[in-house]
């Protein structure tokens, strides 16, 4: 949902590649963190208002990766009128509910961002945008 900027695309096996370098910027390129460090987590279910910060309204049990049974957070807490993030240790969730106001799902977004980006463990897990009325298995998984 980008609303500004603009899109190149390149061919692989380009012999140019200097946009794509450009892109990236200057720098060294170094080994990425080990996944495998976190090896469990307690899923943590926030609001976030059109104005303001994110506001934690659970927390679930710790849980190991792909043992969501014990860890489940209230369902009822999702509020159609509102926008939540599901931090679920190794991805994240941005649920928009169906009555919410088109510029607080806008701005949802750059919330989700900031919240990945101003942790280490989460700068580079998957953002999976979760609309009301359509919830993945995956989703649902954290819910009671």
């Amino acid at each position: 949902m980008c609303t500004e900027g603009t899109i190149k695309v390149m061919e692989e096996g380009d012999d140019d590649d200097s946009d794509f370098w450009a892109y990236l910027g200057e720098g060294e390129i170094t080994e990425g963190d080990d996944d495998d460090a976190v090896e469990a987590f307690a899923p943590l279910l926030f609001r976030l208002p059109q104005d303001g910060e994110p506001e934690q309204v659970a927390k679930g049990e710790e849980v190991k990766i792909g043992f969501t049974s014990s860890c489940k957070v209230p369902k009822d807490l999702l509020n159609d009128s509102e926008i939540f993030l599901l931090d679920a240790g190794w991805e994240v969730f941005l649920w928009m509910g169906k009555d919410a106001d088109r510029s607080e799902k806008l701005g949802a977004f750059a919330k989700a961002d900031k919240y990945m980006q101003d942790d280490i463990r989460t700068i580079d897990l998957p953002l999976s945008i979760v609309k009301s009325g359509y919830e993945s298995s995956d989703f649902e998984a954290f819910f009671h």
